[in-house]
C-alpha cells in the first residue's frame, strides 16, 4: 500500500498537483475507492437489495425486487444494465461489464477507457503505475473544470469537497455527493490520522 501511495504522490508531482491539502484530499478519495489497491468493481451478487437500490436507484426504476435479485446474480447483465448506453458504452453489448470500475478511483465507461488509451486492454488499469497516472490525470482535469487552473486551497474541507465532486461526477449533487464527501473524510482519518499534518503529504 505504501508503495502505491508513493506512486500517486509521484504522479501528482508530475502533473503539477502541489497544494498539500489537495494532495491529501486526492489520497482520501483513492483510499475510499480502493484502499490504495487498484481493483475491478466487485459484483453486487451478495449486496442487500436496499443497498443496491440506494446506489443505483434510477437505473433500476421499474424493476421489481425479484427482477433485481435475479439480475444481481448475473454480474455481466447487471453491469450492462447499470452502465449500458452511456458515455461510449454501446446499448445491447457487454460494454457495461467490460468497462466497469477499475483502478485506484474506479474509472468507468468505454469512452473514459478510450480517452486514456485503455479501450483495448481495460484490465491494464489495475496495474498500479497505470492506475496512478490515470487517476491523477482524471481528477486533475475534473478539478480544472471545478476550480480552474488554480489548485490552491485554504482549508482541507474545500479540497475534499472539490475532489469528491470531481471523482463522483460533475453533475452529482444531493445525498450522493454528501456521502462521497463524508466517506473521503473518513478515509483521510483512517489512513492518515484524526488530524493529519498536511505538511507530511509532500
Amino acid at each position: 500500500m505504501g508503495g502505491n501511495i508513493e506512486l500517486l504522490k509521484q504522479e501528482m508531482d508530475k502533473q503539477g498537483i502541489t497544494d498539500k491539502r489537495l494532495r491529501l484530499a486526492v489520497l482520501g478519495v483513492v483510499g475510499k475507492e480502493s484502499g490504495f489497491i487498484p481493483q475491478s468493481e466487485k459484483p453486487y451478487n451478495t449486496t442487500a437489495l436496499s443497498r443496491i437500490r440506494k446506489i443505483f436507484g434510477s437505473k433500476l426504476k421499474g424493476k421489481s425486487d425479484s427482477e433485481v435479485e435475479q439480475l444481481k446474480r448475473d454480474p455481466p447483465a447487471f453491469f450492462s444494465l447499470i452502465y449500458g448506453g452511456r458515455y461510449g458504452n454501446r446499448p445491447g453489448t457487454d460494454d457495461g461489464w467490460k468497462y466497469r470500475g477499475r483502478g485506484f478511483n474506479q474509472i468507468t465507461f468505454r469512452g473514459t477507457y478510450e480517452k486514456y488509451g485503455l479501450k483495448g486492454n481495460p484490465d491494464s488499469l489495475n496495474d498500479p503505475a497505470v492506475a496512478a497516472r490515470v487517476a491523477i490525470e482524471f481528477l486533475g482535469k475534473r478539478l480544472d473544470q471545478i476550480k480552474g487552473k488554480d489548485h490552491k486551497y485554504d482549508n482541507l474541507n474545500d479540497a475534499v469537497r472539490d475532489v469528491a465532486q470531481a471523482n463522483a461526477g460533475l453533475g452529482k449533487k444531493g445525498s450522493a455527493l454528501t456521502r462521497a464527501i463524508a466517506n473521503t473524510k473518513k478515509s483521510i482519518k483512517k489512513h492518515f490520522g484524526e488530524e493529519p499534518e498536511v505538511s507530511e503529504i509532500s
